[in-house]
């Protein structure tokens, strides 16, 4: 399993800045793979990371699926490469790339940095308040990982968020 990868919210988005999200994880994708198929490990399953970024960071009613290309930003691109850099894993392992959403959970990630606010009594909407943020619990994730290393009939990309049984367009209309 291949999580690497510099936190995109941890500093500024700089050029250098840019260049380490990217190679943090494409060139360690690529290191594993090397390594994989250099010793030849009995591997049967490689479940890598990426992100939802792969569609772009841009607000839209539109819902993605694991079959819309990738958006063209910085997002878009630094997941299309990550990607793209688990095609060196040799064909005969099994491969699930998931696309991660922001983890919640209330021991780290985003949650308590967004809650901070909300609960100084200062908090406001994120951005205009119509836009998706597509998400999943940190115990959902642990459950989706195990998932796509022991069900073999698992294979290829998943969007790794939470699906609301609500309808958005049902949800505005209240």
């Amino acid at each position: 399993m291949h999580l690497a990868g510099a936190g995109i919210a941890d500093e500024k988005w700089t050029a250098a800045r840019k260049k380490e999200i990217i190679d943090s994880r494409v060139i360690s994708s690529k290191l594993l793979a090397s390594e994989i198929n250099k010793r030849g490990n009995q591997i049967k399953t490689f479940v890598g990371a990426s992100a939802v970024g792969f569609y772009g960071a841009i607000t839209n009613e539109k819902v993605y699926t694991e079959t819309d290309a990738a958006c063209d930003d910085f997002m878009g691109n630094t997941c299309k490469q990550w990607e793209e850099s688990y095609n060196e894993i040799n064909k005969n392992i099994r491969l699930n790339i998931i696309r991660i959403g922001v983890v919640l959970s209330k021991d780290g990630g985003a949650l308590p940095k967004i809650s901070k606010t909300i609960k100084m009594g200062i908090g406001s909407a994120l951005g205009s308040g119509k836009q998706y943020m597509p998400w999943i619990h940190i115990d959902d994730l642990v459950g989706l990982f195990y998932e796509a290393i022991t069900n073999e009939k698992m294979h290829g990309i998943y969007n790794g968020v939470a699906r609301s049984t609500l309808l958005t367009k049902n949800y505005r209309k209240q």
